[in-house]
């Protein structure tokens, strides 16, 4: 690899550019076929990785390509997983009595929450839905250190203190997504990084608890 840099202020020939060139090592390279999962790690310490195709390196992927629309897909499916377990573990403390559940919710959120209210909507509407489901992320999470938080976090291996920050940090991204941004966060691709790979390692840890 010669630096862009080099290329543009060279005066001399190819062999004299062929000297400067930087030998790309292993810790540069990715498979062309590497699923975006496998990158998240690797942009901890670089923001550029080298495509290896059969033929050698045939492109670029930059972290910049993870704060993308079809990349925030991909992170906002990641958040997904969390906010449903998360909602798991909120039921099983809330209790599947509707009327307990709202009493011990509202004793916590203060009345007039959005995802109360959505709830006492579809309840009208005569739809089967638990409140654990109705509230938003953020409802979610000023519940779960009173209903499950210590559970949860034995549960995937992780202090409640370590859990409860990293779901804020995804909870942020998932607003920040949802939203568009209106605070200009998703124009900071590290921004955007760091969250998506929390929301990644907490997946995993979800995931593999579930199969064991």
């Amino acid at each position: 690899m010669v630096r862009s840099a080099a290329l543009r202020d060279a005066n001399d020939t190819w062999d004299v550019l062929d000297s400067q060139a930087v030998v790309l090592d292993a810790d540069s390279l990715v498979a062309r076929e590497a699923p975006v999962f496998s990158l998240l790690d690797r942009f901890v310490e670089r923001d550029v990785l080298f495509a290896l195709g059969r033929r050698g390196v045939d492109g670029v992927v930059t972290i910049y390509d993870l704060n993308q629309p079809a990349a925030h897909l991909l992170g906002f499916g990641l958040i997904l997983i969390s906010e449903a377990e998360v909602a798991r573990c909120l039921r099983s403390h809330l209790g599947e009595d509707a009327s307990q559940a709202k009493e011990r919710a509202v004793a916590v959120l203060g009345k007039g929450r959005m995802g109360v209210r959505r709830w006492e909507r579809s309840r009208e509407a005569n739809k089967d839905l638990h409140l654990s489901a109705s509230l938003t992320f953020g409802e979610k999470l000023e519940l779960l250190p009173d209903f499950g938080l210590a559970e949860l976090a034995g549960r995937h291996g992780l202090s409640s203190q370590a859990l409860l920050a990293d779901l804020g940090e995804i909870r942020d991204l998932r607003d920040a997504l949802a939203h568009y941004d209106d605070q200009d966060r998703l124009a900071d691709p590290r921004w955007v990084h760091e969250r998506m790979r929390r929301a990644n390692t907490l997946a995993q840890l979800i995931a593999g608890s579930t199969l064991t």
